[in-house]
C-alpha cells in the first residue's frame, strides 16, 4: 500500500539516487582501474559499489511507495567528477585520488541523507529505511577516511 509521502520529500529522495548512482559509477569505475593492484583495496571498493547498489534499491522503493518516480541517472557533477578522477588517477596515484574522490562521493550522499532525514513529512517506515543506510555509509566514509590519512601520512 502506497505511504502518502508529499510531494516536498520526493526531490529529496531522489537527490539521494542521484548521488548514490553517482558513488556507484565511480566506485565500479575504480575497480575496474584497481584490478590489478591491491586486493583489499578493490573488495573496499566492491564493498562500496553494492552497498550504493543497496540505497539505490531501497530509496527507489520509498519514492515508488510515495506514488513517484525514482531517479534514473546521477548528476552531471558527478559525471564531470568521475572524468576529472580518472584524469587525476592517470596522472598521479591512482588509489590516492580514487579514495579522496570516494570519500567526498559518500560525502555527499551522508549530506542528502541528513537533508531527506530532516523532511517532517518522511514517515516512520522512510525514517526507519534512511537511518540504516545513513548508518552503513557513515561507516564506509569513515572506513575510507582512515585510509586516505594513512595513505597521506605514509612515505
Amino acid at each position: 500500500m502506497p505511504t502518502a509521502l508529499p510531494a516536498g520529500l520526493l526531490p529529496r529522495l531522489n537527490r539521494v539516487l542521484r548521488l548514490a548512482r553517482d558513488a556507484h559509477a565511480l566506485h565500479t569505475h575504480a575497480v575496474q582501474v584497481a584490478a590489478s593492484t591491491d586486493l583489499a583495496w578493490v573488495n573496499l571498493l566492491v564493498e562500496m559499489a553494492q552497498a550504493n547498489e543497496r540505497v539505490i534499491d531501497r530509496v527507489s522503493r520509498l519514492v515508488i511507495d510515495a506514488g513517484g518516480v525514482p531517479e534514473v541517472h546521477g548528476t552531471l557533477g558527478g559525471r564531470l567528477r568521475e572524468y576529472y578522477g580518472a584524469l587525476g588517477a592517470l596522472l598521479g596515484d591512482a588509489e590516492l585520488q580514487y579514495l579522496g574522490h570516494c570519500r567526498a562521493a559518500e560525502g555527499r550522499l551522508l549530506d542528502a541523507m541528513d537533508a531527506a532525514l530532516h523532511a517532517p513529512a518522511l514517515d516512520t517506515h522512510g525514517r526507519a529505511e534512511l537511518m540504516d543506510l545513513q548508518r552503513d555509509t557513515r561507516q564506509r566514509w569513515n572506513t575510507v577516511k582512515r585510509l586516505l590519512l594513512a595513505r597521506q601520512d605514509a612515505p
